[in-house]
């Protein structure tokens, strides 16, 4: 049975990178240890019958006060999978988009591709505005080149 667990830290301004990503390890390691993800699977059906009874007011206040996850990332190297797969042809733009749910109603979707990061950025317009998904994209464009 795959395991599926939620885990955050607060990720205090200045931490170097190798100090949060131990620290997310650490909380992540004491979440699957002690089973704390059937908690968030029982928690999720839970919701999932309570869900068409919620107006959009309450599902919003839901998931702040019960889920407070906001955004979700995802990334894919495609480099490796496109070499394989094209017989020769080159690649020269590759632009995804992953589906949002109630659980993160922004997810930013990352993918490389011949040394070019692309970013695609999808959002429930019910929760989030177009404006603030090009800050949240624009504000992590800065973040990663910042690491260069």
């Amino acid at each position: 049975m795959p395991r599926s667990a939620s885990s955050s830290h607060p990720a205090p301004r200045g931490a170097a990178l190798r100090e949060l990503a131990a620290a997310v390890h650490a909380e992540s390691r004491r979440v699957l240890s002690r089973k704390l993800y059937l908690q968030n699977l029982l928690a999720l059906g839970v919701s999932g019958l309570m869900w068409p009874l919620l107006s959009p007011a309450q599902r919003r206040c839901f998931l702040a006060k019960h889920y407070p996850i906001w955004a979700g990332l995802t990334a894919l190297r495609v480099d490796p999978l496109w070499d394989g797969a094209s017989g020769g042809a080159q690649l020269r733009e590759y632009l995804r988009a992953v589906s949002t749910g109630p659980l993160a109603p922004i997810v930013l979707a990352v993918t490389t591709l011949g040394g070019t990061m692309w970013l695609g950025v999808s959002f429930r317009t019910a929760d989030v505005e177009a404006a603030t998904a090009e800050r949240v994209a624009q504000e992590f464009l800065r973040h990663m080149a910042s690491l260069e």
